[in-house]
Parts: C-alpha cells; sequence; structure tokens
C-alpha cells in the first residue's frame, strides 16, 4: 500500500488535508502581532525514549524516522475542561489495547519507531489483559517483560513505568519490532547514544519545545528557508491556547529575517495550516542566532471548536491466513459499533461488507473475507469517525508470510 492511500486512513481528514501540501491563508489575511507570553513548561523528557539513528540500526522505521511525537493525554481535560484531541488521532491508531484506557497515560511518546505509554503499569493487571490475546510472554529485558505473537510482527514490553510497543510493517521480520522495542528500553536506560546527545540540531529544538502538553516534529512551515528540524506544539491556560512554530536552522545565516517571516504569515504556504488559530489573539514572531519560534495564542473554545478530531478505539486484533481466507478477531479492547467499520479496499472478496447488519464488534467478534482472483495486496480495517473520516485500526499484508508464520500491520 502506498503511503499516501495509509495516511488518509490513519490521521484525521482535516489534519491529512493540512499536511498533504495543499495552501492555505493563514490568520484570514490578516495578522495581530503582539507580544505573546507562554506558559512554563517541563522540560523534554521525552526524548529520554528517542534513541539516535544509529543506535536504531537496522531496526529503524524508514517510513517514520525523525518523526517524533509526544502528547500528555489529559492535559487539556484538566485545563480547559474538555479533551484536546491533537496528536491523539495518529498516536492512538498505532496503539493496542493492554488494560490501560488512553487517557491513563500520564504521556505517550512515538520515537518514530516504537510508541511508549507512561504510566504506572500494574503488571498483573496487562498480563491479564493480554492473556485472551494472541501475545505470548517470551522474555524480559532490563526488568521488562516482553511480549510478541506469531500471528503479526509485533513486540511489546511491560515494565513499572511503561509499555513500550512497535510493529514492523508489510513483509518485515518481527525481530524488527523486537529490535525497535529493545533498543527504545535501552536508549531510557542510557545504554545506547539518545537523538539529542548525537543531534545538535534537535538537542536545540526539543530545549525550545520543551515538554509542552503536545509536541510533534517535523513540521516545518513552507516559505520559510529549509530548517534543519521543525516542530509544532501546544500549550494551554485556563482562557487560551498557545501553538508554537519552532524552526532550527544549520546558521543564523540561513535563518529567514522577521520581515521575511511575516510576509510568510500574510500570504498562502503549505504546511499544517489547518492546526494554526484562524482567529488569533495574537502572533509573536521570535529568532535568535539559528532559531525561529513563532508564538500564536487564540482562545481555547473557538480553537478547539475547528481542530476537534474523535480518538479511534484502542482495540487488539488477531488474524488468520490460510490463502484463501482471512479473518480478523477482535481479541480485546473497547466494543465498536459495527455501523463505523469497514474493509478497506472494498473489492476482492466474496460478498459485500462484513459488518453490515448493524450491532456492536467486541472481544472474541470476527469476521472472514473470502478472497478472490483479483484480491488486493493488504487489507484495512477501518474505523469511521463522528466526522465521517477513515482511519486504520489494523492492517494485514498478504504477501507477509516467513514460511508457517503470518504477519500484519497494526
Amino acid at each position: 500500500m502506498d503511503a499516501n492511500r495509509r495516511q488518509m486512513l490513519v490521521v484525521s481528514g482535516a489534519l491529512a488535508a493540512g499536511l498533504a501540501g495543499c495552501s492555505y491563508l493563514p490568520f484570514g489575511g490578516g495578522v495581530p502581532y503582539g507580544s505573546v507570553s507562554l506558559p512554563g513548561s517541563e522540560p523534554p523528557r521525552f526524548r529520554q525514549w528517542v534513541p539516535s539513528e544509529s543506535a536504531f540500526e537496522p531496526h529503524v522505521d524508514a517510513e517514520q524516522s525523525g518523526r517524533i511525537r509526544y502528547k500528555r493525554p489529559g492535559v487539556g481535560n484538566r485545563s480547559v475542561g474538555r479533551p484536546f484531541r491533537i496528536n491523539d488521532t495518529a498516536l492512538a491508531s498505532d496503539m493496542e489495547h493492554v488494560g490501560i484506557g488512553y487517557t491513563e497515560y500520564d504521556a505517550v511518546v512515538h520515537n518514530g519507531s516504537a510508541i511508549v505509554g507512561l504510566t504506572s503499569v500494574d503488571r498483573e493487571s496487562v498480563a491479564s489483559a493480554l492473556e485472551p490475546t494472541g501475545y505470548e510472554r517470551t522474555d524480559t529485558h532490563r526488568g521488562y517483560d516482553r511480549y510478541t505473537r506469531s500471528d503479526k510482527p509485533r513486540a511489546l514490553a511491560v515494565g513499572d513505568e511503561a509499555i513500550v510497543a512497535a510493529r514492523a510493517d508489510g513483509t518485515e521480520p518481527r525481530e524488527l519490532a523486537v529490535g525497535r522495542v529493545t533498543t527504545t528500553i535501552d536508549a531510557k536506560a542510557g545504554r545506547v547514544e539518545r537523538r539529542h546527545e548525537s543531534d545538535d540540531d534537535f538537542r536545540v529544538l526539543t530545549e525550545m519545545t520543551g515538554g509542552r502538553p503536545s509536541v510533534r516534529t517535523s513540521l516545518p512551515l513552507t516559505g520559510l528557508g529549509e530548517p534543519s528540524h521543525s516542530a509544532l506544539s501546544h500549550a494551554f491556560d485556563e482562557d487560551n491556547v498557545y501553538v508554537v512554530v519552532d524552526h532550527v536552522y544549520a546558521s543564523a545565516a540561513d535563518r529567514p529575517d522577521e520581515s521575511t517571516v511575516r510576509d510568510a504569515l500574510a500570504d498562502t504556504f503549505d504546511g499544517p495550516a489547518l492546526l494554526l488559530p484562524s482567529e488569533p489573539d495574537a502572533v509573536d514572531i521570535e529568532t535568535d542566532g539559528r532559531t525561529l519560534s513563532i508564538r500564536i495564542r487564540q482562545g481555547v473554545e473557538s480553537y478547539l471548536e475547528r481542530v476537534w478530531a474523535e480518538r479511534p478505539p484502542l482495540v487488539t486484533f488477531g488474524v488468520e491466513f490460510d490463502g484463501d481466507r482471512v479473518t480478523f478477531t477482535h481479541e480485546a479492547g473497547e466494543p465498536i459499533p459495527a455501523s463505523r467499520l469497514g474493509i478497506r479496499p472494498e473489492y476482492g472478496f466474496d460478498g459485500g461488507d462484513p459488518f453490515e447488519g448493524g450491532g456492536t464488534f467486541e472481544p472474541g467478534d470476527s469476521v472472514t473475507l473470502t478472497l478472490t482472483d483479483d484480491a488486493d495486496e493488504s487489507y484495512i480495517v477501518s474505523w469511521q469517525s463522528a466526522g465521517e473520516t477513515h482511519h486504520s485500526l489494523f492492517e494485514y499484508h498478504l504477501g507477509a508470510r516467513d514460511e508457517n508464520k503470518t504477519s500484519a500491520r497494526r
């Protein structure tokens, strides 16, 4: 499956459009410049879980390498009394059910190849949640219980402070997922080099973002030169949301001056424009050496109404493939109205949509596709949000088998 098709199924429609290279006129063409003081931020502790690129070899996920996502799921709820869903769609779509609700995590980190859920972990409760699934405990690593499964190339590790999980894609072997989990744990333990220790530009960038409630790297605004690293992050107080775009350049000479930035903000540009406030109260530009920071403040209610997105459910799927039939089983996690589920693509198998007929798709339920001669190379169990956007919950690659083992991607 090509990257564009996968992206449109994973992220929300508005965000997908904003990241797909469309052009937008931010702020309605009028930029209200003024001073913006940001709320205090924690240190960027998330980078302890980000190995250097050399440490990740040969386990690096080439498609996602360098894209770091960090989120504190409950912060928006506590600060403004309603969910703040930025980053939730991408993160939750990459997570499975382990007996811990998404908002129960203190923080979630995706380091480009593995995802980490930080919380106080009850190992017995997690083991109980994994019991009805295909996960089996295989060994331990630095105090973590490691689990793998035979039907899809995923691995996870359960520690006292975190759940670390990873998957391999397509026809990649399960060992890649195991390596991604292991290297992530080793980075936190200081046993391998971390990215901010080997990449000074990444160190500078993460010191700029700090540990704001939501951070996503590799989202530059176009028309502002070619930064070596970039991030879009969010912070809150009781009345406002603060959206911050940070760029780090190779040198001060490569950084655009304030006049160039003002021209860019008054014009259309590509990039994550839909994540920027459309009616900001103030926009502040700060330059220092080789760094650029654009700080935007808007009333939280009007901003969240514009970027609201429904979080996908956390579900663990199992799969069986005998060459003619593919069976998807809901092993554990949240029940889902069947009307919100579908199979993509909608061809290559007998009959119509296997989820038609209503009801609830819950643990223990399964659907089977009897494949035809025009079967696609992979099939996705997709979930439709209230905004009628499709998100991938589980993807199975028909060619991803090694001898008697099948392989899948969630």
